[in-house]
């Protein structure tokens, strides 16, 4: 009887235990035997783990976060004992084939684990979109849609009280979040970490909306956009140290258009809540997939959802973080 190890490793997101389900239910269906991780890389390392039977997954599909718990193991990589413990619980458990869910840099760990022999399929689940190769990885709808759906509660407060929303939103050193959450929920400038901007572009958009009788605007702006083009080597200094780039570009924009500005960070709200009917379907596809993928004995491979249909990719490939195109932010450009 083959017996598939599961992790779901780095920042939570909504749908992951959708894939859960659909890898526990899927290798019932070829009398597999589940062994979960609990705490991501943790749990693999130090053997926290359990059998997982149908009871495990049953009623997990609605729900956000990740039943077998998680953690950001960034330095998992850094120590050669990890690798030695990985290999030592794989051999106690009598595990066939490990299949890890995550972030980026759960991928990255998946192929440092699939180079040292250690069959391995890796499946993208992010609320960043920044996994190369795929289209989208789960969690990205829904924490999209919670953007942009706090965008058309702030629309009302913004218009009535004429003033200036500075909202931040997650990304991961990119601009998915920012750009789909903003363009769907109205925003009007986006700035991401894709595109170089200045203050002076802030300030002259603002005015100008201001011009043609639209007193309010709303600026969503990802949480790790560079600085702007425009201000001194001091000043950046000094945003560095405080991390206030947010209240920074805030006192401008009053400064220089006289309009009441506001700063909002929706933070870990992104992450949570009950995961969308695409990312539901996304996440079950996806850990179907990877179990077919074990069967198959292919592995070594990250499972991706391109052009329509669900394939897989050497997980070698997966070396830097996917960037925003900038052609999408063009035709959001038209809306502002």
């Amino acid at each position: 009887m083959k017996r598939i190890g599961v992790f779901s490793s780095g920042r939570d997101a909504p749908g992951t235990n959708s894939i859960i389900r659909s890898i526990a239910r899927t290798s019932f269906e070829y009398s597999y035997e589940v062994i979960a991780f609990r705490n991501g890389l943790k749990g693999l390392i130090e053997d926290d783990s359990f059998l997982m039977t149908r009871k495990d997954v049953s009623g997990i599909l609605p729900l956000g976060g990740t039943i077998l718990g998680t953690s950001v193991y960034d330095h998992f990589l850094e120590n050669p004992q990890h690798l030695v413990a990985v290999k030592k619980t794989m051999t106690k458990l009598s595990i066939s084939a490990l299949i890890g869910i995550g972030s980026f840099a759960t991928m990255k760990a998946c192929s440092f684990l699939k180079e040292a022999g250690i069959p391995i399929v890796g499946i993208p689940a992010t609320i960043d979109n920044n996994i190369p190769f795929t289209d989208y990885s789960v969690g990205f709808f829904t924490a999209t849609n919670y953007v942009s759906e706090s965008l058309d509660r702030l629309h009302t407060t913004a218009s009535s009280h004429h003033r200036v929303f500075l909202v931040e939103v997650m990304g991961g050193q990119c601009g998915w979040i920012a750009l789909y959450g903003g363009l769907t929920g109205g925003a009007d400038l986006i700035i991401i970490p894709e595109k170089s901007y200045s203050i002076q572009e802030i300030k002259s958009h603002i005015k100008k909306r201001e011009n043609e009788g639209k007193h309010f605007s709303i600026v969503v702006l990802a949480d790790t956009a560079g600085f702007p083009s425009d201000i001194s080597e001091k000043d950046k200094e000094s945003l560095r140290d405080h991390n206030g780039l947010l209240q920074f570009l805030s006192k401008e924009v009053e400064k220089e258009t006289g309009m009441e500005t506001r700063q909002l960070i929706l933070g870990h709200l992104q992450r949570g809540g009950t995961p969308l009917a695409s990312d539901r379907l996304l996440g079950t596809l996806f850990g179907n997939s990877s179990v077919k993928s074990i069967r198959r004995g292919e592995t070594g491979t990250m499972i991706v959802y391109r052009n329509g249909s669900i394939s897989q990719i050497d997980l070698e490939k997966v070396k830097e973080k996917k960037p925003v195109n900038l052609d999408l932010l063009n035709t959001a450009r038209i809306f502002y």
